[in-house]
């Protein structure tokens, strides 16, 4: 059957041949946009992401910046990391020294040649310092250790009485040795020999003199 190309039959075709050039048209723009979508999509992702890293999911926070607007790291370097650990083992070395009773009890007497072992709340202890201080002038002065005080007193305590043979405060301790505490102190006191017993048992070490209350005791004494 021959088909008849005549004027109706030639616009039909033309029609068609336009329409089916559109249809291809607008498909390839469709995809297109689809694929241009997708790809902003993507970077939009990725950018949050960013984000969300530099600031633990706080989005309303702008991205930390350098003075040169680079990004600023958030890492712990090697060397950081190796600094922090050497800080916390000497933390943790202090923490486990023991305390040394022997060697605080030396360090102690190095303070000067008259120390004076004493609690605060010790009536016999005030007596003793009260003593001393009231009627002698006393170059250096006496060093008072309050064992009440001490962060190791009951240690510290038992390791005196272990070295000089006295256990209870006052303890008066002259150039390393002791001497006795309140009553052995007002014993001399009361008989006017203390100043001169201070004066022998300071070996020079330190210098003492009776004040003008001690001798006016001395001159009613009399």
């Amino acid at each position: 059957m021959a088909v008849v190309l005549n004027k109706r039959n030639i616009r039909v075709l033309i029609t068609t041949c336009v329409l089916i050039v559109i249809g291809v048209f607008v498909f390839q723009n469709a995809n297109a946009s689809t694929y241009t979508s997708s790809k902003a999509l993507k970077s939009t992702i990725t950018d949050t992401n960013s984000i969300v890293q530099a600031h633990g999911e706080d989005e309303n926070i702008p991205a930390l910046k350098n003075v040169d607007n680079s990004p600023v790291s958030t890492e712990i370097t090697s060397e950081e990391d190796s600094k922090i650990n050497a800080d916390s083992s000497i933390v943790q070395a202090e923490a486990e020294v023991p305390f040394d009773v022997a060697k605080e009890y030396t360090s102690i007497l190095q303070r000067g040649p008259m120390v004076i072992f004493s609690k605060t709340f010790c009536p016999y202890s005030k007596a003793l310092k009260e003593l001393l201080s009231t009627n002698f002038q006393i170059n250096p002065q006496p060093i008072v250790i309050e064992l009440d005080k001490h962060e190791h007193g009951e240690e510290l305590q038992a390791y005196i009485k272990e070295q000089t043979g006295r256990g209870t405060v006052p303890n008066l301790i002259i150039n390393g040795n002791s001497k006795g505490g309140s009553d052995d102190m007002k014993k001399l006191f009361d008989e006017n020999v203390l100043l001169d017993s201070l004066n022998e048992w300071s070996n020079g070490a330190y210098e003492v003199q009776a004040t003008e209350t001690a001798s006016n005791k001395d001159a009613t004494s009399v």
